[in-house]
C-alpha cells in the first residue's frame, strides 16, 4: 500500500561498537551486548557495527546521542526503513536494483 512520508534523515552507517561503548561508559547503561567480554567490545571490533542490542537499548542510545549532539535522533519507522531500503523514490525491489544478486544479500 502507498504511504506518504515527511522528510527525514537516516544515518549512512551503523552504530559501531566503539560508539556504543562510549555510551555505556558515560551512562553506566546495562546490559552490554552479549558478544562483548567483561562489558567491553574486543578491540578488533571497535569499528564494526554493534550487535545484540534490543529495541530498548537502541532507544536509550538514541536518547543519549540526542542529548550529546543537541539533535533529535530516533529509530526510523517501518515505512521510513522500507523507503530507504528501496532506494528512496526509485522504489527498487532491492537496495541495489530490481534484480536479485546473491553476492549483495546476507543469506545466513
Amino acid at each position: 500500500h502507498r504511504v506518504s512520508l515527511k522528510a527525514f534523515f537516516l544515518d549512512k552507517t551503523e552504530v559501531t561498537n566503539g560508539e556504543y561503548f562510549q555510551f555505556i561508559k558515560e551512562t553506566g547503561y546495562n546490559p552490554t551486548p552479549s558478544n562483548w567480554e567483561r562489558g567491553e567490545p574486543f578491540e578488533r571490533d571497535f569499528k564494526l557495527p554493534v550487535r545484540f542490542v534490543s529495541y530498548q537499548d537502541a532507544q536509550a542510545f538514541a536518547k543519549w546521542r540526542s542529548k550529546r549532539d543537541n539533535v533529535t535522533y530516533r529509530l526510523p519507522t517501518e515505512e521510513e526503513w522500507e523507503y530507504a531500503a528501496r532506494n528512496g523514490s526509485e522504489s527498487n525491489l532491492y537496495p541495489w536494483g530490481d534484480t536479485f544478486k546473491e553476492d549483495c544479500a546476507v543469506l545466513d
